[in-house]
């Protein structure tokens, strides 16, 4: 494998930072279960481990720990918009080190050939870079080079065993159109939408809270001025819909999401349910999400499918 340069990546993650904003942190991102604060706790991380492992150098016991994989938002350092590009550049500098392309490396408890370490450390950095854009609302161009190599790399991880390469790095493959980019099907590959949006997640959880009727994430999602309009329903209030609507979905077997596209704040929604009676119906929805929360629904009936 020709030697990597992890520059043009680090670079990339390093633009978005400053563009991060405090109340952003909290925010969702595409890697489930990880909010921005989590995403990021993560990425210094990773840093410190894959610099490390291009050294050959066990973690000092007193030092602080990597925890590549085990990140959270209460650890994040506080000085992490400082933090954070330093480490990049230091992980850029000790991979450009011939040495570090030799032998083995240890990297968050996994021993792997050094080429390989390298790849997972790209892999990563430009993945969670693409994640941090997405969720920060900021563009992000991933260099051809990366994303030759990352493509290699999913692909590889998409064909291994169950139990190898691919458990704990990605999510489920997703499907991308035919004619889409080579980054784009690296995204799909390494378990990520490119289509991707915090509206469109907000939206997301808003359905699954509906279907568990789990009321208090449902409740986390609605905004106190929250109106929501179908047939059957005129602008009512959000104590309204918690009282009315919210509780019917008693009645539904299974939901799914079938069709999603977002403009703005409006994210349109076509999905299908199955009632308790087997029958099968398509409704479309226009949800509008605004800082985090959804403050309408629009709701439009379909027929029997």
């Amino acid at each position: 494998m020709p030697k990597i340069d992890l520059d043009p990546a680090a670079q990339a993650v390093v633009h978005l930072l400053d563009s991060v904003t405090d109340d952003q942190l909290a925010g969702p991102t595409p890697c489930t279960q990880m909010s921005v604060a989590t995403l990021l706790d993560h990425l210094m991380g990773l840093t410190l481990a894959f610099t490390w492992a291009a050294g050959k150098i066990r973690p000092p016991a007193d030092g602080p720990a990597p925890r590549p994989g085990l990140a959270a938002a209460d650890n994040l350092d506080p000085d992490w918009r400082s933090e954070l590009p330093k480490r990049l550049t230091e992980l850029v500098e000790a991979w450009r080190e011939p040495s570090a392309w030799t032998g083995q490396a240890e990297a968050g408890g996994v021993t792997m050939p050094a080429e390989v370490a390298a790849a997972v450390a790209l892999d990563e950095i430009v993945l969670h870079g693409w994640d941090l854009a997405r969720a920060t609302g900021q563009p992000y161009t991933c260099d051809p080079a990366s994303t030759a190599v990352v493509l290699e790399f999913v692909t590889r991880a998409a064909d291994a065993e169950p139990g190898q390469l691919r458990d704990g790095l990605f999510g489920p493959p997703v499907e991308v159109p035919a004619d889409a980019s080579a980054f784009e099907r690296a995204l799909g590959l390494a378990g990520r939408d490119p289509g991707w949006s915090p509206a469109a997640e907000v939206v997301r959880q808003l359905f699954a809270a509906y279907l568990a009727q789990d009321r208090a994430a449902a409740e986390a999602l609605v905004d106190e001025d929250f109106r929501f309009t179908s047939p059957q329903d005129d602008h009512i209030d959000r104590a309204a819909y918690f009282e009315r609507c919210f509780p019917t979905a008693e009645r539904v077997r299974r939901q799914e999401i079938q069709r999603q596209a977002r403009t703005g704040d409006d994210v349109f929604v076509m999905y299908e349910y199955e009632l308790q009676t087997g029958a099968v119906h398509r409704n479309a929805e226009l949800l509008t999400v605004r800082s985090g929360r959804v403050v309408e629904v629009q709701v439009f009936f379909g027929g029997r499918y």
